[in-house]
């Protein structure tokens, strides 16, 4: 079975220092999964912010 790839562009994930810094570390371990786990904390901070900027932009 080949194995799926998607397209990355890290550009699309680092908004802040502190995702960046998050990110380069688990790039220097290497470790596959906590990579992925990084990039996915990073997606869930950032639609949970839009989320409650929405939100409140409803409210006021």
């Amino acid at each position: 079975m080949a194995l799926e790839t998607i397209r990355f562009d890290i550009q699309d994930f680092i908004r802040t220092e502190q995702q960046a810094g998050y990110l380069e570390a688990a790039l220097e371990d290497g470790d596959p999964a906590l990579i992925a786990t990084a990039i996915d904390d990073i997606r869930e901070a950032r639609r949970s912010k839009r989320e409650s900027k929405i939100k409140f932009l409803r409210e006021t």
